[in-house]
């Protein structure tokens, strides 16, 4: 099975939320994708240039995760300096319910 990507073992009661997260995150990601790729256009950037950007830095942060199998919250501290812009830009995230979006996002589509 490890041909075909990561084996996680889980209980017969989380293989809901398994597949919500395995089968819906893929679309919850291109979101965030997309609104990065607004963005960048906003700001100037091409669309091409930007969903790149976006994909590559969401790779790159992805293989980051699983080869350092630090918690999303250490490596997102590790970016993070003190009043520096990325603070700035999770303080907006926070402020417009980005972590609640995403829970909500899951449970609904596990049906909880």
């Amino acid at each position: 099975m490890n041909l075909l990507g990561n084996v996680v073992v889980v209980t017969e009661e989380q293989l809901n939320v398994v597949g919500t997260i395995g089968g819906c995150g893929p679309a919850f990601i291109d979101i965030i994708m997309d609104a990065l790729g607004d963005a960048a256009v906003k700001h100037g950037l091409s669309r091409d240039k930007a969903y790149q950007l976006a994909a590559s830095m969401i790779n790159g942060s992805g293989k980051l995760a699983l080869d350092s199998k630090l918690s999303p919250s250490t490596l997102r501290d590790q970016v993070i300096s003190p009043g520096g812009t990325t603070i700035r830009g999770v303080e907006a995230l926070e402020k417009h319910g980005v972590r609640f979006a995403i829970m909500d996002a899951v449970d609904q589509a596990s049906d909880n």
